[in-house]
């Protein structure tokens, strides 16, 4: 993860692996695949598809018509329908986060880096939220 600059080799030992062991094995079988493929990159996007010559794709969006359709991609999509999903499959994990009691300043953060979709840090939304400010 810290060689994709998923998170940081500094920050890597803090996460609690274990824990996230643990909730991982409360999902169903295939909720965790999703996970595993979402990880990994090897979704099915255009950019695995098409590595799949008796497919015949090309390795582009079909929605904006971008080369390389990663799952970086899907998520950074201007297309308006694709927007549209985003932002309610936004909306529901939102709720989601909610029913599970999730500090609401906490859910605020999340949500705000979701929509901004690439063009702020998690760190330049917590600084900005006055909840969050030392005291």
């Amino acid at each position: 993860m810290a060689k994709r600059n998923i998170v940081s080799p500094d920050n890597f030992d803090m996460i609690y692996w274990d824990g996230l062991a643990e909730a991982m094995q409360s999902y169903p079988q295939m909720v965790r695949v999703d996970v595993m493929k979402h990880v990994s990159h090897f979704q099915g996007m255009n950019r695995q598809l098409s590595r799949d010559v008796t497919q015949g794709l090309e390795n582009v969006c079909p929605c904006c018509g971008r080369c390389d359709e990663s799952t970086g991609h899907i998520t950074h999509c201007t297309d308006e329908g694709r927007t549209e999903m985003f932002e309610e499959s936004v909306d529901i994990l939102a709720d989601f986060l909610s029913e599970t009691h999730m500090d609401g300043r906490l859910i605020d953060c999340i949500v705000t880096y979701l929509l901004q979709r690439g063009e702020q840090s998690m760190s330049s939304i917590v600084h900005r939220m006055p909840l969050f400010l030392p005291q």
